[in-house]
């Protein structure tokens, strides 16, 4: 069956027949007047990508279904062919299965070449993890995304998100390293108990000369009817690298979560890829916000485009 594009209501509308006549016989109610009739080659190497995957079943009116991994659930798509001349209708009708004890009943719709374009595009794989520095993340990414409370979120142009928290690169860790990094060979780093009751501090010194003199101190500060002080120099030598070069930073499994919104509560989505990252962050509360903030930013940009 041979397809043609004529326009309805002002807009492009593609049908099917065998000549441009049926079409127009067959459909004279949703074709402008004055439209032209013109035929569509159709598009093989859109056709071959969509169904290069192994067929997982067939229904009785011929439907061919498939699956494409997505990494942290998969999808499901099934698309019909003219039995005459075996060629397939630009319909792809498709549903996420994936967190759920009930797979969803209904199936979204799109064309061909926007479900290639969502879900069989490959993404690069790429190592994920505790790996990057603020250095290195800033010349992959560039710029900051957004902020989750003390909480970094960056984006690269492959669509891989990631996260660091910014206590790691704090004035504080800055200060700590300037004056550390002086005094590598002596250095120490103490576990205390310091105040009243007694609570545990952890903090480096510049020697163990250092350490004793302040020890002194808040032993002879402490009221006698408080709690015993005590310590333990946990570590020598001060061997931490540059704020900038210390791998503070963790690269999520990916995700589309742009994609993923557009037909799945953000709850949901955030459940997904939470558990697909268990393995380095295991604040579930995290990935929701992150989510929400995806999606707030999605709808802004909607907005833009309908003003």
């Amino acid at each position: 069956m041979k397809r043609w594009q004529v326009t309805y209501l002002g807009k492009p509308l593609m049908l099917y027949g065998d000549s441009a006549e049926e079409v127009k016989q067959k459909y004279s109610s949703t074709i402008d007047k004055g439209s032209g009739i013109i035929p569509l080659p159709y598009p093989q190497e859109l056709f071959d990508r969509l169904t290069e995957l192994p067929v997982r079943c067939r229904d009785k009116t011929g439907r061919e279904y498939r699956e494409v991994n997505l990494g942290c659930n998969y999808c499901t798509y099934r698309v019909s062919k003219d039995e005459t001349d075996g060629k397939y209708y630009d319909l792809v009708q498709y549903r996420i299965n994936g967190g759920r004890l009930i797979a969803p009943a209904l199936w979204s719709t799109c064309t061909a070449h926007e479900f290639v374009d969502m879900y069989l595009k490959p993404v690069p794989e790429k190592k994920c993890g505790w790996l990057f520095s603020l250095k290195e993340v800033k010349k992959l990414c560039g710029k900051m995304q957004f902020k989750i409370g003390k909480v970094n979120v960056w984006k690269d142009s492959d669509g891989y998100y990631y996260i660091g928290c910014q206590n790691d690169w704090s004035k504080i860790k800055k200060e700590e390293y300037k004056v550390m990094s002086k005094h590598r060979e002596s250095a120490i780093y103490v576990s205390f108990t310091e105040g009243l009751f007694g609570g545990y501090r952890h903090k480096w010194f510049e020697s163990e000369d250092v350490w004793h003199e302040y020890w002194e101190k808040i032993k002879s500060e402490q009221p006698s009817y408080a709690r015993t002080l005590n310590y333990e120099i946990i570590k020598h030598g001060y061997n931490k690298l540059p704020i900038e070069d210390r791998k503070l930073i963790c690269r999520l499994r990916y995700m589309n979560l742009e994609r993923e919104l557009k037909t799945e509560p953000s709850d949901i989505v955030a459940q997904w890829w939470a558990k697909y990252n268990r393995q380095f962050v295991e604040d579930e509360r995290l990935f929701e916000k992150i989510t929400e903030k995806v999606k707030e930013q999605g709808n802004g940009k909607e907005e833009k485009r309908t003003s």
